[in-house]
């Protein structure tokens, strides 16, 4: 199961940098995800609970 969430604007601090977070989605990454980019001062984060 895949959940996508946009405009979520979940804001936060680590280390003192306050992030916030637009646009998440949650599930299984199937395929290799091709080389892109983002605006500047944007990221992307890829958190992977397990193996």
């Amino acid at each position: 199961m895949s959940l996508y969430f946009r405009n979520a604007v979940i804001s936060f601090t680590m280390d003192a940098i306050p992030l916030q977070v637009d646009n998440f989605s949650y599930g299984p990454i199937h395929r290799p995800i091709p080389g892109h980019s983002h605006g500047a001062g944007s990221y992307e984060v890829h958190y992977i609970p397990y193996e």
